[in-house]
């Protein structure tokens, strides 16, 4: 797993990653699954999730909205 490569996705993404750019960057969903149980991550939509010390700004709904109607 590559943590910093996630959060370099994040970092240009309003501090939102998709399951798939996860996956890519080398985490498991099990990796995904556990931010999120310890609140690490927030979940948004179905694949979709949010740094837990980010805001829901407009932005972050427009961004994540985006991903989750996918390509």
């Amino acid at each position: 797993m590559t943590p910093a490569a996630v959060h370099r996705i994040m970092a240009g993404q309003d501090g939102i990653v998709t399951l798939t750019q996860a996956l890519a960057a080398g985490m498991s969903r099990t990796a995904v699954d556990r931010r999120v149980s310890t609140g690490e991550w927030r979940r948004l939509h179905r694949g979709v999730y949010l740094r837990a010390d980010r805001q829901h700004t407009n932005a972050v709904r427009l961004r994540a909205a985006v991903f989750a109607a996918g390509p």
